[in-house]
């Protein structure tokens, strides 16, 4: 991609689950090139200016835990003690009626961003929710095991945001989500 600026060029990778087509999501890093060698390096986010031709990793984030006071949990939703969390907790009980909302989710600009949700799923399973931002119509996300109960993993997102506060909205009505260590968006 040649923008004003310089060219930047983007590795697209697939990471296959034969058992699970659902979740081989692609990955997309950018590629270094240096005379006849090409590089590869793992950024759990970074931007791309199309016009400028540019890429900048993404290495600092907001984060929203899930056991904050902001948040607003309903439907039988609850916080549960987790050792291995970020905060000692998690926003539990998700699904089947309950719900955990991430009040307060605070970006400077408009624009695409990637969220980067911390869960923890001990089941064998992927467990899925209902994502909605700012009441939007929900897209469905998939959770893969993360090892026991109290292991977080990650899994990320890309949503529309507005400048200013956001909410993020956790749900399924028909089985369990995973529990929710944070949310994190890269700050720009």
């Amino acid at each position: 991609m040649t923008g004003s600026v310089g060219t930047s060029y983007v590795f697209v990778g697939d990471r296959w689950i034969r058992a699970n087509l659902y979740d081989s999501a692609p990955v997309w890093l950018p590629l270094k090139l240096s005379g006849t060698t090409a590089s590869l390096t793992w950024y759990d986010s970074w931007s791309l200016n199309v016009a400028a031709g540019t890429w900048a990793a993404q290495t600092a984030d907001t984060a929203h835990e899930g056991e904050a006071a902001a948040n607003t949990l309903a439907g039988g939703a609850r916080l549960l003690a987790c050792s291995s969390c970020s905060g000692g907790r998690k926003a539990g009980w998700i699904g089947n009626g309950g719900t955990a909302q991430f009040n307060g989710v605070i970006v400077p600009t408009a624009g695409r961003y990637t969220l980067k949700v911390r869960y923890t799923n001990g089941d064998a399973a992927d467990r899925y929710a209902d994502v909605s931002v700012n009441g939007a119509a929900a897209r469905r996300m998939a959770f893969p095991p993360s090892g026991s109960g109290n292991s977080p993993a990650t899994a990320v997102l890309t949503v529309d945001l507005r400048a200013g506060a956001n909410t993020v909205k956790f749900s399924n009505a028909s089985g369990w989500a995973p529990d929710l260590d944070k949310l994190a968006v890269p700050t720009p």
